[in-house]
């Protein structure tokens, strides 16, 4: 999924890793919040499928909130804009705990994306949210907030599976 020479890439600086997560070829660089829960999908009642979908919705309340409508496509996880794909999930579960996560693309130079096949879809277009929206929002603030998001959503739903519980 790499469309140019790799030593070309480790000259500019850019490294490449072989990940052991779900997905294809992506990258990480400034200006996207990266956000990697580690959870235990049965202490949730999740599964892989559920997990997932959590996260996409979570991504896409933030991403709403920002300013930028979202939707899901039939490529696999993750949401696309108007302007393209603008955040990315690959997991890797191990004995039912998830492990690595997702990225929202915030303010970043997609260029970057050009010298592969993003996600596995060769006709991906890569935005972020300062395309989408002309607004410059700070990164670390946004990933702090989707993470609380995100915990908040666990904690919720098993303070709910206890109530339920409690009551049968």
């Amino acid at each position: 999924d790499v469309l140019v020479d790799t030593q070309a890439l480790v000259g500019q600086g850019i490294g490449l890793v072989r990940s052991d997560r779900g997905g294809r070829a992506t990258f990480h660089g400034p200006g996207q919040a990266v956000v990697y829960p580690i959870v235990r999908l049965a202490d949730h009642r999740l599964s892989v499928k559920g997990w997932v979908a959590l996260l996409e919705e979570r991504a896409a309340h933030c991403l709403e909130t920002a300013g930028v409508p979202v939707q899901k496509r039939c490529q696999g996880p993750g949401l696309w804009a108007a302007g393209g794909k603008i955040a990315s999930i690959g997991l890797r579960i191990v004995r039912g705990v998830s492990y690595h996560g997702m990225a929202i693309n915030v303010s970043l130079d997609v260029s970057a994306f050009d010298c592969i096949v993003t996600c596995g879809a060769s006709d991906a277009a890569v935005t972020d949210i300062r395309r989408e929206t002309g607004i410059e929002l700070d990164t670390d603030s946004l990933g702090r907030d989707l993470a609380q998001d995100i915990a908040a959503t666990l904690t919720a739903q098993a303070t709910t599976s206890i109530n339920e519980q409690a009551q049968a």
